[in-house]
């Protein structure tokens, strides 16, 4: 059986290894002059690797990859390449190929929408991190008379980060000619959280008025009450791992006690039956 999964595995490595050249390989060229250059091997590696990360992510987690800009194509490649490499070690050193193949494909399959699941969610809380400063400085530049997409583009040179790139985006979306409520309706659709959304709403429902600062005081009002209960948060996880160190190393103690006196006990025991 053992051999079995053995020619298995290999004509599995087999077939990866043809599929893997003829997708690098030279392709035949169309005789013509008008035709286009020959993708390089970085190109068609390339391709490769999109074509694997279409087969095995989620629409949603290929969308929130975008959002963010990452080069996740230079990435999965290497997941890709790690976890082949440490699947072949391992069955060559005597590990059953079906646990070796039911690990590599766990990780090809599992890791992408993991890692990039999560680094969305800390992508998410950036960006409402940074927009308090932001609406701050916009409430100040509305107070002082400017327009609304002036003060935008003024408050965004204050912004870094993850919501700075949002901010240009809508700023390149306005200079387009789309309205302000259609502009931060579509970062609210890319951030998917509800400060974003309702930031698109004031700003939307107050566009071609004048407006002023009191206009944002609701949003800041609910920003700091999060950013209040984000704190009480992180706060009441510390004072949990805080209490719980004393708690495991009281436990630590009794275990190392018992174990010496359970050793000294068999110790005395042996010495008897000598």
């Amino acid at each position: 059986m053992t051999t079995l999964w053995r020619w298995v595995a290999l004509g599995l490595l087999g077939g990866v290894g043809l599929w893997t050249g003829w997708m690098l390989g030279p392709k035949p060229r169309p005789l013509s002059y008008f035709a286009p250059a020959r993708p390089g091997w970085e190109d068609r590696l390339r391709f490769a690797g999109q074509w694997v990360w279409r087969r095995v992510t989620m629409e949603r987690i290929r969308q929130d990859a975008v959002t963010m800009r990452i080069n996740v194509t230079q990435w999965f490649l290497t997941v890709l390449v790690l976890a082949g490499g440490i699947g072949l070690v391992l069955g060559l050193s005597g590990i059953p190929w079906p646990i070796v193949a039911l690990g590599v494909i766990g990780t090809v399959l599992g890791l992408p929408n993991v890692v990039i699941r999560r680094r969305f969610a800390r992508w998410q809380r950036r960006v409402v991190a940074g927009l308090p400063a932001f609406l701050h400085h916009l409430q100040i530049l509305l107070d002082l008379g400017l327009p609304l997409i002036p003060a935008i583009e003024a408050g965004r040179q204050r912004v870094r980060g993850p919501l700075g790139d949002q901010l240009d985006r809508v700023l390149f979306d306005l200079q387009r000619g789309l309205p302000v409520a259609a502009a931060f309706g579509q970062m609210a659709t890319r951030v998917r959280r509800m400060e974003a959304v309702v930031l698109a709403a004031i700003l939307g429902t107050t566009a071609g008025r004048r407006l002023s600062g009191k206009a944002l005081e609701p949003l800041v009002t609910m920003l700091n009450a999060i950013q209040y209960r984000e704190e009480e948060r992180i706060t009441g996880q510390v004072d949990q791992t805080m209490s719980t160190i004393p708690i495991l190393a009281v436990f630590s103690g009794m275990v190392m006690g018992l174990y010496f006196l359970l050793a000294q006990a068999l110790s005395g025991l042996h010495g008897l039956q000598l």
